[in-house]
This record gives C-alpha cells, structure tokens and sequence, in this order.
C-alpha cells in the first residue's frame, strides 16, 4: 500500500518545506566553517613558511657577515657552505609560501633555481654548462629538502674538484625522474665530466664533511647510492617518497634546462 502523497498546500508539506530549508541552511553554515577553517589553516601555514624562510635567512646573513671577518681561508670556505645548505632548506619555504600546494615541492622550479644558485655562489664562468632535467614532479617536504642539500653538496663538490685550472670547463647535470617500475621510487642523479672522484672515496668513509652529509641524507631518503667513474663522476640515488607525494598523474613530461 503505497503512502498518501502529502501537498505542499498542506499543513504537512508546509511543514516539510521548512524542515528542509532549515537543514539546508544548516549545511550552508557548515560549508562556510569549514570553509573558514581551511583558510585559516593555510594562512596560518603560509606565515609559519615565511618566518622558517625568514629567520634561515637572517642566519644565512650572519655566517656570510662572519665568513667577511673570517681569520683564514678554511675557517672562511666553512661558513661559506654552511650558508649554502641554509640557503638550500630557506628555498623550500619560500616555494612553499608562494605554492597553492602547501604540503609539496615542483621539484623542477626548486632544483632549477637551487643549481643555478650555487653556481652563482661559486662565481662559475659562462664555460660551465649546468644541465638540469626534472620531470613534472612533486615530493612533500621531507624528501624535497634531503634532496636539496645533496644537490647542494654534490654540485659545491664538482665546482671545487671536478675542473682545475685557471679555464675551468665542462657540464654538471642533476637529474631527478620518476622509475617507470615502481611509481613511488625516484632516481637523483648529480654528474660532470671533469677529471673523475678518486677511486677510493666513498661518502660512507669519506673525511670530508660534504660526502659525509650525502651518505646521512642518503639513508635518510631509505635510499641507496651509487658512484660511476667512467666519464667525470656520477652519483645516481635512488630513493623512495610516500605514495601521497607521488605525481598527479604519475611521469609527466620532463624539463630540460642546459644554461
């Protein structure tokens, strides 16, 4: 037995109308909370990315004013890669205060603009050739700053060893790529063509505190490292990300930048 059908002329479909403008005007009202509340969040988000980068910037400040005062040149050259590895973490926040996306890195803008930037440190002439290929590509905070400071280190080290001499020449080239067999597994690779990394270095032994750091940021990655001397040197990491952090639509196309 089917049930009456009530007319909205009628006392009961009166009644229904208001029942159920009152609980849309509730979800209305809950909408604009949440609403609220998101903004809130990132505004919030936002000004805390400001002052990390801010505050890493003064500090940055203050090792340069102290490599100027510095009593030797070691003691100079020390606070002068402190304040590349700063400089490397403030970039991430800066990225993160202009992003729309607050939890991820475009690892491409990021490695592109962090390259060229120890380049510039370093005073490197027009003869050498930084070639940087990303793909399309971001990983959250985490994995995007280790990532950072190795490319800071490895790129520091092929400035100062890779190409001797009063004419310096050659290419350095970072790469970062999604591997096509597993979908939350990248591979770094950081490489140049210069005179090659002695045999018996390795950044688990190593003495130096550059190759040091790229072994811990390593492990802190879960990744693995692999050095090649066939042609320069090649560091090839390979690494795993959240499967949060993966791509939007897994690969996508890659950039390539040779400046």
């Amino acid at each position: 037995m089917k049930p009456p059908v009530q007319h909205l002329s009628s006392p009961e479909g009166g009644l229904l109308l208001r029942e159920r403008a009152s609980a849309d005007a509730r979800i209305r009202r809950l909408e604009e909370q949440l609403h609220s509340a998101v903004r809130e969040k990132e505004t919030l988000l936002r000004e805390v990315h400001h002052r990390v980068k801010n505050n890493l910037q003064l500090i940055s400040s203050m090792l340069r004013m102290q490599s100027s005062t510095a009593a030797d040149a070691r003691s100079a050259q020390f606070f002068d890669e402190s304040q590349r590895r700063l400089k490397a973490m403030a970039m991430i926040h800066e990225q993160l205060y202009h992003s729309h996306d607050l939890g991820r890195i475009d690892m491409g803008e990021y490695l592109l603009t962090l390259t060229l930037s120890v380049l510039r440190s370093y005073g490197a002439p027009c003869t050498i050739v930084p070639v940087i290929r990303v793909q399309e590509l971001y990983l959250g905070v985490e994995s995007a700053i280790p990532c950072g400071l190795i490319v800071t280190e490895l790129v520091s080290n092929a400035m100062k060893y890779a190409f001797p001499g009063q004419n310096p020449c050659g290419t350095i080239s970072v790469t970062l790529c999604c591997l096509p067999e597993a979908r939350a597994k990248f591979c770094l690779t950081v490489s140049d063509d210069g005179i090659g990394l002695p045999s018996g270095v390795d950044p688990e032994t190593a003495s130096s505190l550059g190759l040091k750091l790229v072994g811990i940021l390593t492990e802190q990655l879960w990744g693995s490292i692999e050095i090649r001397r066939t042609q320069g040197t090649e560091f090839v990491i390979v690494f795993s990300e959240a499967p949060e952090t993966v791509p939007h639509d897994g690969i996508a196309n890659t950039s390539d930048h040779t400046l």
